[in-house]
């Protein structure tokens, strides 16, 4: 990889809503749980979330788009 591209800032969105939508498991009478639990799922895995954040990067969400 070049060392523009290293320096550049990423950013990795992650739209979990066909993930959520697809296991018919009540998550519309909790939109926010249902909307936390992929982040909660994803960061937790390895120590991901200290990991992320010993880089500097940071670990943010859920967010929603307003329409």
């Amino acid at each position: 990889m070049s060392a523009v591209l290293l320096a550049a800032a990423l950013l990795v969105i992650v739209d979990a809503a066909n993930a959520v939508g697809s296991v018919p498991d009540g998550w519309w009478r909790d939109r926010r749980g249902a909307a936390d639990r992929p982040v909660l799922v994803v960061t937790a895995d390895r120590e991901l979330r200290r990991r992320v954040t010993a880089v500097g990067a940071e670990v943010a969400g859920p967010r929603s788009v307003p329409r």
